[in-house]
């Protein structure tokens, strides 16, 4: 019997059994509210150009971060291997050019603390063991 089924409120949440029960009890107070929310149009959905546009700005602040992550890096590779030589310039060690440009390309951070250590207690560019690792 129709007066069985449960009523529509808004306390009550629209379920597959309460929504069939909303034509048989039209007249109860109530029921027009609940069902205005149903009543309004839906949200639009992402247009494929929408979508496209947010992929493109996610895209964008990744490689923005990458790309600042990168040249961080490299700006570190680059003061390490300028420390490099300016102590052994400090030390008198004289620099062949093949090395220096072998230094000066070196990204190896670890490699770079290294050398810095080594050359500051270096005479002669073999104190350093670059041969090892150039």
């Amino acid at each position: 019997m129709p007066w069985d089924r449960p009523t529509l409120t808004a306390e009550l949440s629209a379920t597959r059994s309460t929504v069939l029960s909303a034509p048989t009890r039209g007249s109860e107070p109530g029921l027009i509210a609940v069902f205005e929310p149903c009543s309004r149009p839906a949200t639009p959905a992402i247009t494929d150009a929408q979508a496209c546009c947010y992929a493109r700005r996610q895209g964008e602040a990744q490689g923005r971060a990458e790309g600042s992550a990168e040249g961080e890096a490299a700006g570190k590779a680059k003061g390490g291997a300028r420390a490099v030589l300016i102590v052994l310039d400090a030390r008198g060690v004289e620099v062949p050019e093949d090395v220096r440009a072998d230094i000066a390309n070196c990204t190896d951070l670890v490699q770079l603390g290294a050398w810095i250590r080594l050359a500051a207690t270096a005479r002669r560019i073999e104190d350093l063991g670059l041969d090892a690792f150039v």
